[in-house]
């Protein structure tokens, strides 16, 4: 049941000020179901300008998570979170 939790769903998926973020292949409402990012966070283009506290990537397919689960693990600093 949708809106059944008054937790903002940023906070359950654990985005932090000042966080580091990389999303690929969002779904068109993602950044409205998201909500507003908290202050400071930065959204990066690609992979290779910072070390990344968060990432949440969407995949079509178990084929492209394998070609890409190593590159993104190694973008995330040690305590980031990856979502698939």
């Amino acid at each position: 049941m949708a809106g059944y939790s008054k937790t903002p769903l940023i906070n359950k998926m654990g985005i932090k000020e000042s966080n580091a973020i990389f999303v690929q292949n969002a779904p068109v409402d993602y950044w409205k179901n998201l909500g507003q990012l908290p202050i400071n966070c930065t959204l990066y283009p690609d992979l290779k300008t910072v070390e990344l506290d968060f990432i949440h990537v969407f995949f079509k397919d178990l084929n492209e998570l394998e070609t890409n689960i190593l590159n993104l693990k190694a973008a995330l600093k040690k305590d980031g979170m990856l979502w698939v």
